[in-house]
């Protein structure tokens, strides 16, 4: 019983067991400092002449590709902080998706290739990240 180390996906009579309580402070503090950096890129990058919905591209596949890669390596406290905490804060669906829908009525074309193009985009490199890590998915 456990997880299974091929592909991290939960074994058969798998039941779920709390974190300790270690683990769960680093993927709060993870969080926040993930989300602290999410905000700070989308303030600095339109100032710098990027449109929102770029830095929020680039925020969510930079973000996936850093995902794959600390999925493939790290231990039992810095993956869970790494990735839930700090990659979850800074990488934002649900901004991506309000993004998506602000932009549908100025920009149909720009909205329907973002609906496209960016689950292509953070699938690729979440998955590029794992083999570069050694890891295949």
């Amino acid at each position: 019983m456990g997880v299974s180390e091929a592909h991290d996906l939960p074994a058969p009579g798998w039941r779920a067991a709390l974190p300790a309580p270690d683990v769960l402070l680093a993927v709060g503090l993870g969080g926040a400092l993930g989300g602290g950096v999410r905000v700070w890129a989308g303030l600095l990058g339109p100032q710098a002449g990027f449109p929102g919905w770029a830095v929020l591209v680039a925020v969510n596949v930079l973000g996936a590709l850093a995902m794959g890669l600390l999925t493939a390596r790290g231990g039992r406290w810095a993956r869970p902080a790494l990735t839930t905490g700090v990659l979850g804060g800074f990488t934002s669906f649900s901004g991506w998706v309000l993004d998506v829908l602000r932009l549908v009525e100025p920009t149909p074309v720009l909205a329907l290739a973002l609906l496209v193009a960016v689950p292509v985009a953070t699938v690729s490199a979440c998955l590029s990240g794992l083999v570069l890590g050694g890891r295949r998915a």
